[in-house]
This record gives C-alpha cells, structure tokens and sequence, in this order.
C-alpha cells in the first residue's frame, strides 16, 4: 500500500479526483404554493434529470443537471406539472470508506418551468410559471465499482418568496452514477 492510500475491506483506494462523471436520477417532486397567506396545497410530480460533472478533488464536484417531468402532481387545490428544469451545482463532500462512499451538500441554482392548474378555475387556462432560485440539500453516493455509483438525495431546488405568492420545490432522489 503506497503512502496516503486509504483501505477500505481490501477494496484498496478510489481515486476520484479530476474524474469526469455522469448520472441518471429519478426523484418525487413536492410542489407547495401560497397564493395569499396560507397554504392552498401541494402537488407530487415525478421526474428525471442527467447530472454531468467533475470531481476538482475527493473534496469537491461542480455539476450541471438538465430535467424533466414525467407526470402530472394532482394535489387538492393545485395541480401541477413540471416541465424543464436546469441548475449548475457544487457538491461537499466527506469521504468515507476509501472513498466508497462520499456524504455530501450540495448547493447551487436552479430554473424550473411549471404548468400550475387551481382548483377553483378549472375552466380558465393552466398558468405557466418560470421559478429559479437558490438550491440546497444532502446526499450520498456509494461505489460499487471503481466506474459505477449508487446515490440518493434529498434537494430543495428553491423556496421563493414574492409579493403574489410563496412556492417551494423539492425532491427526495435515486440514481446511478457512471465514472469516466
């Protein structure tokens, strides 16, 4: 074992660092809005995102993800679906386990494009709304190959306040990871 290799059960070390990598992610989306003061409800819509980055070192990644929807959220109040959603994204991570495993924050900006249909004027047309905002949340990825990685995550890609209204997107996410 060379200086500075970490073991981990005779896995030996994983060297991520200035490793390019590249992931699908299928995740539960919660959709909250607050039209005028109170909470009128939350919708659930699934979606899938590609995430591509690079590790900088075993300490820190940047990536860019690119989604969409796959269903519509039916809420009580709202209905909601999610159409597009991009971000670029830096992730902390704690390496454990050789680096077989890596808990992480992650922290970034994300755009979203939501179709948003009320309850009460089911007869007029859905609004399309575009939201952004500052993104936040915790994760794990676990390697099981050199090249291949499970992850999960939980995400709040943004919780907006305006003068029109409060809205808040997040999702709890699994994956898989490929290293180049």
């Amino acid at each position: 074992m060379g200086s500075g290799e970490v073991t981990a059960g005779g896995w030996g070390h994983l060297d991520l660092d200035h490793h390019g990598y590249i992931g699908l992610q299928a995740s539960t989306n919660e959709y909250r809005i607050r039209p005028g003061g109170e909470w009128v409800g939350d919708a659930d819509p699934n979606a899938v995102l590609l995430r591509a980055g690079a590790h900088a070192n075993r300490f820190l990644s940047i990536e860019a993800r690119l989604g969409t929807g796959l269903s519509e959220g039916e809420g009580d109040e709202v209905d909601v679906e999610l159409g597009t959603f991009y971000g670029l994204y830096g992730r902390g991570h704690l390496p454990v386990i050789g680096d077989w495993a890596s808990l992480y924050i992650v922290v970034g900006y994300t755009r979203s494009e939501l179709t948003l249909r009320f309850a009460e004027e089911l007869d007029h047309l859905p609004e399309t709304v575009s939201e952004k905002g500052f993104s936040r949340g915790v994760g794990v990825d676990l390697y099981i190959t050199r090249r291949i990685g499970l992850n999960a995550e939980y995400i709040e890609y943004f919780d907006e306040h305006d003068a029109e209204r409060d809205h808040r997107l997040h999702a709890i996410g699994f994956g898989v990871i490929g290293v180049f």
